[in-house]
């Protein structure tokens, strides 16, 4: 069962891999022997680029995000990305920003969440993480100041997004 669920997903990956960095120079990877760990090798700089663009686009949202009772609420949904990328910009956003993160990622037919809170922002990620597992019908959880989750991408989750902002924003805004 497990190698049915994880199968795809790794098959992804390394349609992914091949497609976007064989022959650039800038990355290698190792397959797994029995297992589903690829390591991926980037060439030195690339790392703290990622971070510089990441600062920099956390910065732009912030600078774009909803006043709230409690602080900013800077609301992301990215048509491509994985948790790494989620976790990364909402720590990103919260380090700047007394503001809470709510960022929602597409990879193939999975949406990754990250919700996570600056600490003078009055609200819990993982009872906010609930509710959008709940809309969702997604797994997921965490603490008061960060959680995270997945669901499989349908119609219905998708439209669902809209409503989860707003949740987010009602909640924000409670007295």
């Amino acid at each position: 069962r497990h190698a049915q669920i994880m199968g795809p997903k790794f098959e992804m990956v390394l349609k992914m891999l091949r497609a976007e960095l064989t022959n650039k120079g800038i990355a290698h990877w190792h397959l797994p022997q029995g297992g589903y760990f690829i390591c991926v090798a980037a060439m030195p700089g690339t790392a703290k680029r990622t971070l510089e663009l990441c600062d920099y686009k956390a910065k732009k949202l912030i600078e774009q995000a909803a006043d709230t009772r409690r602080g900013k609420l800077v609301f992301v949904f990215e048509e491509d990305g994985g948790m790494d990328y989620i976790k990364t910009l909402s720590e990103r956003i919260c380090t700047f920003s007394n503001a809470f993160a709510a960022v929602f990622a597409r990879c193939g037919s999975t949406i990754f969440y990250r919700l996570m809170r600056s600490e003078g922002v009055n609200a819990s990620a993982g009872e906010i993480c609930r509710a959008v597992n709940v809309a969702l019908n997604g797994k997921g959880g965490g603490r008061d100041d960060s959680a995270q989750g997945s669901a499989v991408v349908s119609d219905a989750s998708v439209a669902a997004i809209e409503q989860i902002k707003s949740y987010i924003g009602n909640v924000l805004n409670a007295k």
